[in-house]
């Protein structure tokens, strides 16, 4: 579709799309002008889950800590090797300054406005559509049903889908220009989704730029294109170890849950959940044998994308391959283990990929190859028809119209987001007793939500129960058992120590002692934890403990995770070589396209 250079200056056009895009937004997310969206009140679901999340990474930060450790989660767990937690993106960020609950609220804004502005550079800026098109495939993925359904479900680490768009775009760039700068926003926005806790997302964008990156060198098989395609692979990978390094040492280790997933969708159930409104109080049900309810991993667009599609596949073209065999490879995902030679079957072969729970949310990955195929067919559909006025006016007209249908649909057929958060539930009630030392509770009464992780944390409780896919045996006390003796005691003598500072990753004691003795601490041993001088941490029952001399004792235990400190390390690097190679050259000669 692309046949010249694109303009260094904005055309009318540019602002016409970015106009109508930009204005959808304001209409689409005019819910959190609601009151439960801008104060402190808690969502539903899983939302108390990503919140506590959040408010670990925040808490050490503004600690000025490293978030290394969570003591407050399942007698204490490593944070970066979690790979459902935020680390250092934007969300974090805006907890840091506003509030856990209130980033993670500002930040769906954020998000969809990454996704309008990543969407208009794609189809208007990159691929050089009309403005309606760019318009219309924009809104169409931006607002379709699986962010505002996960939104709704509290699967708020799903919100960097909005990231898709931009990744391509960069994609494309690189492939067609060769600009080292497009390489290192592509790796970093495809990083960035991991970093942010969608590994669903990752495996998505794994899977989908494999498959692009091999049809793209059967069609070029030269060695520019190998090389453009190796480095994007190493920068990607560089910037992922901050995240990948921890999660993968600590899977490997521990294991972790996962629900079989054992549906088998057919043709028409797929279509449902593109089709299906996502509030119907009869379509809501779970499809046979399908163990999750398929309204919440559902994408709602409507019929006008889908059947356009169908109706422009005539104007495809060999360029076309790539991203229309994307789409099929997704459609069959989708289905599921139908066969043990289905894409599904042999994907969950490989590591990572074995835990997807529900093959229905590979529906995002079919929409976003759809919309920018649909948005070439499109192009060359009103191309085609250029030689006439009438037929030019009567194409664009109809765009407008289908435009603004699908507009008013997706506003209308998609989850009630402005009910996700209660009005009246706010956390501020929620603090029952005030702030003491640190204290085990096996779990807590709920407050509305699924879980009272967030609850437990603002009042200074360590939930020993938790929701969570990882594998990690606690063997931790709670207060009222049996064998709890506090946060902090002598094995020996029985007796409660009080430290003289904590926080997140680090405790400090002054013990005086007649004997020897050990110094339990009700949370859980891992390595990475250390003491100070020639103390040594080690594990006592699973617990954390150091052996005391008689005497003074004035040691200080810490937590820093070996593996995550080894991504950290493996991610500088990469983003300092990677900034090399943009001021050294920031356009390789051998990188440019020969198309």
């Amino acid at each position: 579709m692309v046949r010249r250079s694109v303009p260094r200056t904005f055309r009318f056009s540019s602002w016409v799309s970015l106009t109508l895009i930009i204005a959808y937004a304001v209409y689409f997310l005019r819910f959190l002008r609601l009151a439960s969206w801008q104060d402190d009140s808690l969502g539903l679901d899983d939302w108390d889950q990503h919140t506590f999340y959040l408010e670990a990474v925040v808490r050490s930060l503004r600690g000025l800590e490293i978030p290394f450790w969570n003591p407050y989660y399942k007698g204490g767990m490593p944070i970066f090797e979690n790979p459902q937690i935020r680390i250092f993106t934007p969300t974090v960020w805006l907890g840091v300054l506003f509030g856990s609950l209130q980033g993670l609220k500002l930040s769906i804004p954020l998000y969809y406005l990454a996704g309008c502005l990543g969407s208009w550079y794609l189809f208007d800026r990159t691929l050089q559509a009309h403005p309606l098109v760019t318009a219309f495939c924009s809104v169409t993925f931006v607002f379709s049903g699986f962010m505002a359904q996960h939104m709704f479900a509290g699967h708020a680490n799903y919100m960097s889908v909005q990231l898709f768009p931009a990744i391509y775009a960069c994609f494309h760039r690189f492939k067609t220009a060769g600009r080292a700068g497009f390489a290192l926003a592509f790796s970093i926005f495809f990083a960035w989704v991991l970093w942010d806790g969608f590994v669903y997302g990752f495996l998505f964008l794994i899977f989908l730029y494999s498959v692009l990156g091999v049809l793209h060198f059967i069609q070029s098989p030269d060695l520019i294109t190998l090389r453009k395609l190796s480095l994007l692979a190493i920068l990607t990978l560089g910037f992922s170890a901050i995240r990948l390094i921890p999660a993968a040492s600590f899977y490997v280790e521990q294991g972790a849950y996962f629900m079989p997933s054992g549906e088998i969708l057919g043709p028409w159930q797929i279509l449902q959940t593109f089709l299906s409104h996502s509030q119907h109080p009869v379509l809501a049900r779970n499809f046979s044998p399908q163990a999750h309810n398929w309204w919440e991993y559902g994408n709602y667009v409507g019929f006008a994308p889908i059947v356009g599609l169908l109706l422009l596949l005539p104007f495809a073209r060999r360029k076309d391959i790539p991203i229309a065999a994307a789409t099929f490879l997704c459609l069959l995902l989708m289905a599921g283990e139908f066969h043990p030679f289905a894409p599904a079957s042999l994907l969950a072969q490989i590591p990572g990929f074995g835990g997807m729970r529900c093959h229905a949310r590979w529906g995002i990955v079919v929409l976003f190859c759809g919309v920018v195929l649909l948005a070439s067919l499109v192009e060359r559909a009103r191309e085609s028809i250029q030689w006439s006025a009438r037929l030019a006016l009567l194409f664009n007209g109809l765009l407008l119209v289908v435009f603004v249908y699908v507009a008013y649909d997706l506003r209308i057929n998609r989850k009630p987001l402005n009910s996700v958060f209660e009005t009246g539930v706010h956390a501020r009630n929620l603090v029952f007793r005030k702030e003491k030392g640190i204290e085990t509770v096996k779990t807590l009464p709920g407050y509305g939500a699924a879980s009272s992780q967030y609850q437990a944390m603002l009042n200074h409780l360590s939930m020993r129960e938790g929701y969570e896919m990882l594998s990690w045996p606690t063997r931790v006390s709670s207060i009222g058992e049996p064998g709890y003796r506090g946060e902090f005691y002598l094995m020996q003598m029985g007796r409660p120590v009080v430290p003289v500072s904590w926080s997140m990753n680090r405790l400090a004691f002054e013990v005086e002692l007649d004997a020897p003795d050990i110094l339990v601490v009700n949370q859980n041993f891992y390595r990475g934890w250390k003491a100070s001088g020639d103390f040594t941490a080690e594990s006592v029952d699973g617990l954390l403990g150091v052996r005391l001399k008689s005497g003074k004792n004035l040691l200080v235990l810490s937590y820093s995770s070996p593996f995550a400190v080894a991504g950290i390390a493996v991610t500088l690097v990469t983003l300092f070589g990677a900034i090399f190679l943009l001021w050294i050259r920031p356009r390789d000669p051998q990188f440019k396209s020969s198309q």
